[in-house]
Protein backbone atom coordinates (compact mmCIF):
# COMPACT_ATOMS: atom_id res chain seq x y z
CA UNK A 1 0.00 0.00 0.00
CA UNK A 2 1.32 3.23 -0.84
CA UNK A 3 2.21 5.56 1.40
CA UNK A 4 0.33 9.17 0.96
CA UNK A 5 2.33 11.84 0.34
CA UNK A 6 2.77 14.07 3.03
CA UNK A 7 1.33 17.87 3.43
CA UNK A 8 3.86 20.53 3.09
CA UNK A 9 3.71 23.36 5.88
CA UNK A 10 1.53 26.67 5.25
CA UNK A 11 3.92 29.06 3.38
CA UNK A 12 4.75 31.82 5.99
CA UNK A 13 3.82 35.45 4.73
CA UNK A 14 4.56 38.51 6.82
CA UNK A 15 1.53 41.06 6.76
CA UNK A 16 1.40 43.69 8.55
CA UNK A 17 -1.77 44.24 9.79
CA UNK A 18 -2.81 47.96 11.56
CA UNK A 19 -6.17 47.53 12.55
CA UNK A 20 -7.32 44.67 14.52
CA UNK A 21 -10.82 43.76 14.37
CA UNK A 22 -12.08 40.99 16.99
CA UNK A 23 -15.44 39.85 16.98
CA UNK A 24 -17.69 36.63 16.24
CA UNK A 25 -16.96 33.71 18.69
CA UNK A 26 -13.69 34.65 20.39
CA UNK A 27 -14.65 34.64 23.92
CA UNK A 28 -15.21 31.64 25.70
CA UNK A 29 -16.20 31.23 29.44
CA UNK A 30 -13.93 29.21 30.89
CA UNK A 31 -16.50 26.80 32.94
CA UNK A 32 -15.20 23.59 34.47
CA UNK A 33 -19.32 22.68 35.63
CA UNK A 34 -19.73 21.91 31.65
CA UNK A 35 -16.31 20.11 31.37
CA UNK A 36 -15.13 23.24 28.86
CA UNK A 37 -11.57 23.76 28.64
CA UNK A 38 -9.60 26.14 26.39
CA UNK A 39 -5.84 25.22 25.08
CA UNK A 40 -3.92 27.14 27.29
CA UNK A 41 -1.38 27.56 24.23
CA UNK A 42 -4.37 29.40 22.09
CA UNK A 43 -5.04 31.60 25.66
CA UNK A 44 -4.01 35.75 25.33
CA UNK A 45 -4.97 37.17 28.38
CA UNK A 46 -7.20 36.14 32.07
CA UNK A 47 -10.25 39.15 32.96
CA UNK A 48 -12.03 39.18 35.86
CA UNK A 49 -15.73 39.81 34.44
CA UNK A 50 -18.17 41.25 37.44
CA UNK A 51 -21.97 40.99 38.63
CA UNK A 52 -23.57 42.33 41.78
CA UNK A 53 -22.59 39.95 44.25
CA UNK A 54 -20.65 37.39 41.62
CA UNK A 55 -17.58 37.38 40.06
CA UNK A 56 -16.32 34.91 37.14
CA UNK A 57 -12.67 34.32 35.37
CA UNK A 58 -12.89 34.58 31.54
CA UNK A 59 -10.70 33.47 29.51
CA UNK A 60 -9.52 34.99 25.95
CA UNK A 61 -8.91 32.73 23.09
CA UNK A 62 -7.76 33.70 19.49
CA UNK A 63 -8.78 31.75 16.40
CA UNK A 64 -5.84 29.95 14.81
CA UNK A 65 -3.60 31.80 12.40
CA UNK A 66 -5.51 32.03 9.14
CA UNK A 67 -3.56 29.95 6.60
CA UNK A 68 -4.82 30.95 3.91
CA UNK A 69 -2.95 34.47 3.33
CA UNK A 70 -2.66 34.92 -0.35
CA UNK A 71 -5.72 33.50 -1.28
CA UNK A 72 -8.61 34.42 0.64
CA UNK A 73 -10.17 36.22 2.52
CA UNK A 74 -8.21 39.44 1.74
CA UNK A 75 -4.64 38.99 1.01
CA UNK A 76 -3.28 39.25 -2.55
CA UNK A 77 -1.05 35.96 -3.88
CA UNK A 78 2.79 35.75 -3.37
CA UNK A 79 4.62 36.42 -6.51
CA UNK A 80 7.17 33.88 -6.65
CA UNK A 81 10.08 32.48 -8.58
CA UNK A 82 9.50 29.35 -10.14
CA UNK A 83 13.07 28.63 -9.82
CA UNK A 84 13.85 29.44 -6.01
CA UNK A 85 10.20 29.61 -4.90
CA UNK A 86 10.97 33.12 -3.50
CA UNK A 87 9.00 36.26 -3.25
CA UNK A 88 10.34 38.71 -6.04
CA UNK A 89 10.91 42.44 -4.96
CA UNK A 90 8.74 44.46 -6.08
CA UNK A 91 10.51 46.42 -8.63
CA UNK A 92 10.63 42.95 -10.31
CA UNK A 93 7.15 41.42 -9.77
CA UNK A 94 5.27 44.69 -10.99
CA UNK A 95 5.97 44.24 -14.52
CA UNK A 96 4.00 40.57 -14.50
CA UNK A 97 0.97 42.70 -12.83
CA UNK A 98 -1.92 43.67 -15.21
CA UNK A 99 -2.68 47.46 -14.85
CA UNK A 100 -6.00 47.52 -13.75
CA UNK A 101 -8.26 50.96 -13.55
CA UNK A 102 -9.73 52.23 -11.13
CA UNK A 103 -13.67 51.28 -10.86
CA UNK A 104 -16.13 54.37 -10.43
CA UNK A 105 -19.43 53.56 -7.41
CA UNK A 106 -21.54 55.40 -10.85
CA UNK A 107 -23.12 51.97 -12.38
CA UNK A 108 -24.73 51.03 -9.06
CA UNK A 109 -25.84 54.48 -7.40
CA UNK A 110 -29.36 53.79 -9.20
CA UNK A 111 -29.72 50.13 -7.98
CA UNK A 112 -30.64 50.84 -4.35
CA UNK A 113 -34.49 49.48 -4.06
CA UNK A 114 -37.35 47.83 -5.37
CA UNK A 115 -38.45 49.99 -8.21
CA UNK A 116 -35.27 50.82 -9.10
CA UNK A 117 -34.25 47.41 -9.78
CA UNK A 118 -37.21 46.80 -11.63
CA UNK A 119 -36.88 49.69 -13.68
CA UNK A 120 -33.09 48.47 -14.72
CA UNK A 121 -34.75 45.04 -15.86
CA UNK A 122 -33.65 43.06 -12.83
CA UNK A 123 -35.87 39.82 -11.61
CA UNK A 124 -36.76 38.41 -8.65
CA UNK A 125 -35.72 34.76 -7.41
CA UNK A 126 -35.31 33.15 -4.63
CA UNK A 127 -32.03 31.43 -3.21
CA UNK A 128 -32.35 28.67 -0.78
CA UNK A 129 -28.74 27.54 0.67
CA UNK A 130 -27.79 24.81 3.42
CA UNK A 131 -26.14 25.32 6.40
CA UNK A 132 -22.63 24.43 4.79
CA UNK A 133 -23.19 26.42 1.82
CA UNK A 134 -23.86 29.38 4.24
CA UNK A 135 -20.54 28.05 6.41
CA UNK A 136 -18.48 28.46 3.58
CA UNK A 137 -19.81 31.48 2.04
CA UNK A 138 -18.81 32.84 5.28
CA UNK A 139 -15.63 31.86 5.71
CA UNK A 140 -14.57 34.22 2.48
CA UNK A 141 -15.42 36.73 4.88
CA UNK A 142 -13.81 35.65 8.34
CA UNK A 143 -12.60 38.93 9.01
CA UNK A 144 -16.20 39.89 9.39
CA UNK A 145 -17.86 39.60 13.10
CA UNK A 146 -20.78 37.00 12.85
CA UNK A 147 -22.80 40.55 14.08
CA UNK A 148 -21.70 42.13 10.66
CA UNK A 149 -21.70 39.02 8.55
CA UNK A 150 -25.79 38.34 9.67
CA UNK A 151 -26.11 42.13 8.72
CA UNK A 152 -24.79 41.68 5.43
CA UNK A 153 -26.92 38.98 4.50
CA UNK A 154 -30.11 40.66 6.73
CA UNK A 155 -29.88 37.01 8.71
CA UNK A 156 -32.07 37.85 11.87
CA UNK A 157 -32.59 34.49 12.91
CA UNK A 158 -30.25 30.94 12.30
CA UNK A 159 -32.59 28.52 10.56
CA UNK A 160 -32.92 31.68 8.06
CA UNK A 161 -31.73 29.74 4.71
CA UNK A 162 -34.09 31.61 1.73
CA UNK A 163 -32.71 34.30 0.25
CA UNK A 164 -35.06 37.09 -1.77
CA UNK A 165 -32.23 38.37 -4.51
CA UNK A 166 -32.86 40.66 -7.26
CA UNK A 167 -30.80 39.63 -10.49
CA UNK A 168 -29.67 40.59 -14.28
CA UNK A 169 -28.34 38.57 -16.68
CA UNK A 170 -25.71 40.36 -19.39
CA UNK A 171 -25.21 37.79 -22.13
CA UNK A 172 -23.03 40.06 -24.10
CA UNK A 173 -21.19 40.61 -21.54
CA UNK A 174 -21.16 37.30 -20.05
CA UNK A 175 -21.88 38.87 -16.83
CA UNK A 176 -24.93 37.74 -13.58
CA UNK A 177 -25.43 41.12 -12.03
CA UNK A 178 -27.35 40.28 -8.14
CA UNK A 179 -28.57 42.76 -5.98
CA UNK A 180 -29.44 42.06 -2.32
CA UNK A 181 -31.70 43.89 -0.27
CA UNK A 182 -32.43 43.90 3.53
CA UNK A 183 -36.50 43.45 4.24
CA UNK A 184 -37.24 45.66 6.78
CA UNK A 185 -35.04 49.03 5.26
CA UNK A 186 -36.41 47.64 1.49
CA UNK A 187 -32.87 48.88 0.65
CA UNK A 188 -30.20 47.54 -1.34
CA UNK A 189 -27.44 45.92 1.11
CA UNK A 190 -24.99 44.85 -1.49
CA UNK A 191 -24.18 43.98 -5.07
CA UNK A 192 -22.18 41.34 -6.93
CA UNK A 193 -21.20 41.55 -10.58
CA UNK A 194 -20.14 37.73 -11.53
CA UNK A 195 -17.47 37.28 -14.49
CA UNK A 196 -17.77 34.46 -16.58
CA UNK A 197 -15.41 33.63 -19.68
CA UNK A 198 -16.58 31.64 -22.51
CA UNK A 199 -16.12 28.59 -20.36
CA UNK A 200 -18.97 29.81 -17.62
CA UNK A 201 -15.82 29.53 -15.43
CA UNK A 202 -15.76 32.34 -12.76
CA UNK A 203 -13.28 34.94 -13.76
CA UNK A 204 -13.80 37.82 -11.15
CA UNK A 205 -16.41 39.45 -9.03
CA UNK A 206 -17.42 42.87 -8.00
CA UNK A 207 -18.75 43.12 -4.43
CA UNK A 208 -20.18 46.64 -3.81
CA UNK A 209 -21.11 47.71 -0.42
CA UNK A 210 -23.95 50.19 0.57
CA UNK A 211 -24.57 52.14 3.22
CA UNK A 212 -27.88 54.40 3.76
CA UNK A 213 -28.62 53.79 -0.16
CA UNK A 214 -25.50 54.96 -1.85
CA UNK A 215 -22.67 52.61 -2.94
CA UNK A 216 -19.94 52.98 -0.96
CA UNK A 217 -16.85 51.01 -1.55
CA UNK A 218 -16.12 48.14 -4.36
CA UNK A 219 -14.03 45.65 -3.65
CA UNK A 220 -13.12 43.70 -6.48
CA UNK A 221 -11.42 40.23 -6.86
CA UNK A 222 -10.30 38.99 -10.29
CA UNK A 223 -7.60 36.79 -12.05
CA UNK A 224 -5.63 39.36 -14.11
CA UNK A 225 -4.07 38.37 -17.51
CA UNK A 226 -0.50 37.29 -16.15
CA UNK A 227 -2.63 35.02 -13.83
CA UNK A 228 -2.41 36.47 -10.70
CA UNK A 229 -5.57 36.45 -8.16
CA UNK A 230 -5.99 40.23 -7.13
CA UNK A 231 -7.85 41.77 -4.82
CA UNK A 232 -8.51 45.58 -5.00
CA UNK A 233 -10.80 48.39 -3.00
CA UNK A 234 -12.28 50.77 -5.50
CA UNK A 235 -13.05 54.01 -2.99
CA UNK A 236 -14.53 56.24 -5.95
CA UNK A 237 -13.73 60.24 -6.62
CA UNK A 238 -13.30 62.46 -3.78
CA UNK A 239 -16.18 64.89 -3.58
CA UNK A 240 -16.28 66.77 -7.07
CA UNK A 241 -12.74 65.21 -8.44
CA UNK A 242 -12.51 63.41 -11.42
CA UNK A 243 -10.10 61.25 -10.18
CA UNK A 244 -11.27 57.44 -9.43
CA UNK A 245 -8.75 55.79 -6.66
CA UNK A 246 -8.31 52.18 -5.38
CA UNK A 247 -5.78 50.64 -3.03
CA UNK A 248 -4.28 47.13 -3.20
CA UNK A 249 -2.20 45.31 -0.96
CA UNK A 250 -0.06 42.04 -1.22
CA UNK A 251 1.22 39.37 1.29
CA UNK A 252 4.68 41.19 1.74
CA UNK A 253 3.68 44.32 3.19
CA UNK A 254 3.81 45.68 -0.17
CA UNK A 255 0.92 48.38 -0.80
CA UNK A 256 -0.26 50.24 -4.07
CA UNK A 257 -2.13 53.34 -5.04
CA UNK A 258 -4.00 53.52 -8.26
CA UNK A 259 -5.97 56.59 -9.96
CA UNK A 260 -7.92 56.51 -13.02
CA UNK A 261 -8.93 59.94 -14.44
CA UNK A 262 -11.19 59.41 -18.15
CA UNK A 263 -8.91 56.50 -20.03
CA UNK A 264 -5.93 57.49 -18.25
CA UNK A 265 -4.64 54.75 -15.49
CA UNK A 266 -1.20 54.72 -13.57
CA UNK A 267 -0.40 52.74 -10.41
CA UNK A 268 2.03 52.82 -8.08
CA UNK A 269 3.43 50.87 -5.33
CA UNK A 270 5.14 51.41 -2.35
CA UNK A 271 7.29 48.21 -0.53
CA UNK A 272 8.16 47.66 2.72
CA UNK A 273 11.86 49.58 2.34
CA UNK A 274 10.15 52.82 1.39
CA UNK A 275 10.72 52.42 -2.82
CA UNK A 276 8.10 53.55 -5.04
CA UNK A 277 7.69 51.55 -8.33
CA UNK A 278 5.51 51.29 -11.21
CA UNK A 279 3.20 49.05 -12.24
CA UNK A 280 3.81 48.23 -15.92
CA UNK A 281 6.43 50.78 -15.99
CA UNK A 282 3.72 53.39 -17.08
CA UNK A 283 4.80 56.82 -15.91
CA UNK A 284 2.24 60.01 -16.41
CA UNK A 285 -0.16 61.93 -15.24
CA UNK A 286 -2.14 59.64 -13.17
CA UNK A 287 0.92 57.15 -11.92
CA UNK A 288 2.56 60.60 -10.47
CA UNK A 289 -0.61 61.30 -8.46
CA UNK A 290 -0.64 57.84 -7.24
CA UNK A 291 2.87 57.83 -6.32
CA UNK A 292 2.46 61.59 -4.35
CA UNK A 293 -0.42 59.85 -2.88
CA UNK A 294 2.22 57.47 -1.62
CA UNK A 295 4.90 59.91 -0.56
CA UNK A 296 6.71 60.79 -3.23
CA UNK A 297 5.75 64.98 -3.48
CA UNK A 298 8.80 66.88 -2.98
CA UNK A 299 9.32 68.68 -0.21
CA UNK A 300 11.58 71.70 0.39
CA UNK A 301 12.35 73.20 4.30
CA UNK A 302 9.54 70.75 5.22
CA UNK A 303 6.62 72.17 3.48
CA UNK A 304 5.25 70.17 0.60
CA UNK A 305 5.17 71.58 -3.17
CA UNK A 306 2.59 69.51 -4.92
CA UNK A 307 4.99 68.42 -7.07
CA UNK A 308 5.97 64.84 -8.11
CA UNK A 309 9.73 63.85 -6.33
CA UNK A 310 11.35 60.77 -8.17
CA UNK A 311 13.98 61.22 -5.14
CA UNK A 312 11.63 59.79 -2.83
CA UNK A 313 10.44 57.23 -4.85
CA UNK A 314 14.27 55.67 -5.35
CA UNK A 315 14.08 55.63 -1.04
CA UNK A 316 15.84 58.69 -0.25
CA UNK A 317 13.45 60.38 1.96
CA UNK A 318 13.15 63.36 4.41
CA UNK A 319 11.32 62.55 7.45
CA UNK A 320 8.13 64.30 5.71
CA UNK A 321 8.00 62.18 3.40
CA UNK A 322 8.91 59.08 5.45
CA UNK A 323 5.98 59.76 8.02
CA UNK A 324 3.53 60.42 5.87
CA UNK A 325 4.62 57.01 4.40
CA UNK A 326 4.09 55.16 7.64
CA UNK A 327 0.81 56.91 7.69
CA UNK A 328 -0.53 56.07 4.03
CA UNK A 329 0.38 52.29 4.34
CA UNK A 330 -1.64 51.77 7.86
CA UNK A 331 -4.24 54.02 5.97
CA UNK A 332 -4.45 51.33 3.58
CA UNK A 333 -3.98 48.54 5.67
CA UNK A 334 -7.12 49.95 7.62
CA UNK A 335 -9.24 49.97 4.51
CA UNK A 336 -8.57 46.13 3.30
CA UNK A 337 -8.81 44.76 6.97
CA UNK A 338 -12.07 46.65 6.74
CA UNK A 339 -13.17 45.79 3.63
CA UNK A 340 -15.31 42.37 2.43
CA UNK A 341 -13.23 41.01 -0.36
CA UNK A 342 -15.36 38.10 -1.60
CA UNK A 343 -13.07 35.60 -3.42
CA UNK A 344 -13.97 34.12 -6.68
CA UNK A 345 -16.93 32.24 -5.09
CA UNK A 346 -20.05 34.25 -5.73
CA UNK A 347 -22.54 34.57 -2.67
CA UNK A 348 -25.50 33.42 -4.62
CA UNK A 349 -25.46 31.18 -8.18
CA UNK A 350 -27.63 32.34 -10.47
Amino acid sequence: MEKPPEKKPPQMVNLEHKHNYVGGSFAYKNSSKKGKRLDPGNLRELVLMTRPGQASKMSIALPEEDERAGTFPQHNTNFKNQDDDQILHTDEYVKTLELIPSRTLDPYAHLIDVPNLEKAGFKKRVCSMTKSRLDKIKEQFSHLSDFAFNQMLDIPRPDKRDFNVWYKKLTKGNQVIIAYLAEKTKQTNFVQVIQYDEETRVRGIKHCTFDNGEPLVINETLVDEYGNLRQIAHLGAKGESMFFNSVERFDDGTVSWIITDGKLTGAAILDSKGKIAFIQEEINSSTELAARNLGAEEVIDGEWTGKFSIEACNGESSPVQEAFKTKVRKQINQIIDGASIPGLDPIFWI
